[in-house]
């Protein structure tokens, strides 16, 4: 988790980055999803949300 979220903060500031952020932020906020949730989130298949907020 720390990685994936110091990874963010090192690419964010970046404008020439903002775009593959975006596109991977789905992804992400699964991992995170999952994480939070106490669910398995590393080399399982867990499910992504387009909208992650429905």
């Amino acid at each position: 988790m720390m990685v994936m979220i110091e990874n963010y903060c090192h690419h964010a500031p970046d404008p020439r980055e903002t775009e593959g952020l975006k596109a991977e932020q789905p992804y992400a906020l699964a991992i995170i999803n999952n994480y939070l949730n106490g669910e398995p989130f590393l080399f399982n298949a867990i499910e992504v949300k387009t909208n992650f907020f429905e």
